[in-house]
Parts: C-alpha cells; structure tokens; sequence
C-alpha cells in the first residue's frame, strides 16, 4: 500500500512547489532575450536568402524552446504564470512582439512557430480572464552592449549582434553609429547587428565608436573600440634558454 505522506507535509502543496519551480523569471527572461536576438539576426540578413534561411532554422529551435516552457506554464499553477507573466506584462508582450513582426521565408507551418504562437494566445487569455492584461508602455532603451574583441581581421566575417535591456522591442529600435564604421563594416539600422567582412589587406588604426539606440521614448548609447588589423601574438615566452620563442596566442 502506498505510503502516508510525512506529518505537516501536505502532497498538494509539494506538488504546486515543483509546478512553480518548473520555470521561472530569469528563464523567461533568457528565452525573450534569445528570441529577439533571434528575430534581428533574421532581419540583419534580408539580403542574403541561405543566410537568412539559417537565421530562421536558429530562431525556430529558439520558439521550440519558448513553447515548451509556456506549455509547462500552462499545465501548471495559474498563480506563478500570473506572477511571471503579469504586472506590466513585459515578459508577454516581449514573446509576442517576436510573433508580430517576424515572416518566415520557408517554415510557416513549422509545428514549433504555430505551437508557440497558440501558447501565447492561451496566455493571453488567461491574462484577460484574471483582470491582469495590461497593453505594453514601451520605455527607452536602457541600456546596449556589444561584445567585441580588440582586433577585427581583415577578410573575416563579422556579426557582432547588440543587446539591449529596457522595456524596448527591437523592431521599433532605430540605430545609429559616429564616426562612421571601417569600410564593409555596416550597423544594421533596426536590429542593430554590426556586420560584414573588412577587405583583406586593409588595416584601419584603433578607433572608437559611439553607437546609439533610439525610440520616441528615448536613446542610450555605448562606445565600442577596436582596429582592423591581424591579431598581434601575446604572451611570448622561452620553454628553456637558448631555444627558439613560443608563441602563446
């Protein structure tokens, strides 16, 4: 026969626990994160049909992510998903701004884009259903940042995609960079991705420059510095005296 549960333990409350550490903020947090970075690399390459054929396969295994994790919402206690999905329904209107604004090329009938765009309804409605649906007052960007190594070799492919925290979608971000960037470097006006391929043989000194985010709310700003020029070797050090130097890179 089964066990008793232990005295001043209470089954139903164990079980509301395990649902509600199933996801939480900050994991939502990240899938939002990842889907609009997503979506802009998607929109950074507009230009090119097998890039961005690539970009809409990553941005998919992103949205399968996103429905699995608003599926566990769904199943589970109605009070987290309010807790995680309500207040200013940022976290809703992040998920769903991605929904709006992305066309697919090829995957429209993709079980994992259909699939999460049916969960976000459904929180949607619940949402509704408990008074907490709020409309999006989009703010300012906060804050942008790129992470962007010292040297930019020459013939290399560049992507450098921005990240940028505010209660700001991206598509509705316009971008900005002074001075202007080395030559076949290009800033992405509305994802904000610099990106392209310096021509081989042209070095271009350290420079920094100030790129800029802005919608009607507002605009941040952030300096990024780097050169164009092959990697200078670091670290050089001797194995043993009088032998030839050993690069360390």
């Amino acid at each position: 026969p089964p066990r008793p549960p232990a005295m001043g333990v209470h089954p139903a409350r164990n079980e509301t626990r395990a649902l509600k550490s199933a996801y939480t903020p900050s994991e939502v947090d990240g899938i939002c994160t990842k889907l609009e970075t997503a979506a802009g690399r998607k929109a950074a390459h507009e230009g090119s049909v097998v890039n961005r054929i690539a970009a809409e396969r990553d941005l998919l295994k992103i949205c399968g992510a996103a429905r699995d994790l608003l599926q566990v919402a769904l199943g589970g206690d109605k009070e987290h998903l309010a807790d995680v999905f309500g207040g200013d329904c940022a976290r809703f209107h992040r998920m769903r701004s991605v929904l709006d604004t992305v066309l697919l090329d090829a995957n429209q009938e993709d079980d994992r884009w259909n699939g999460f765009r049916k969960s976000i309804d459904t929180v949607e409605e619940i949402l509704k259903q408990l008074g907490l649906y709020r409309p999006w007052k989009r703010g300012p960007p906060e804050r942008i940042a790129y992470e962007v190594p010292p040297f930019l070799e020459p013939g290399a492919v560049v992507h450098l995609p921005a990240t940028v925290e505010g209660q700001c979608p991206l598509d509705c971000l316009r971008w900005s960079v002074a001075p202007p960037l080395p030559p076949l470097l290009v800033l992405h006006p509305q994802t904000g991705e610099i990106y392209g391929r310096p021509k081989i043989g042209v070095t271009v000194p350290e420079a920094t420059y100030v790129v800029t985010a802005s919608n009607l709310a507002g605009s941040a700003s952030v300096e990024v510095t780097f050169a164009v020029q092959v990697a200078p070797p670091v670290n050089l050090r001797y194995e043993h005296p009088g032998l030839r130097p050993v690069q360390i890179y």
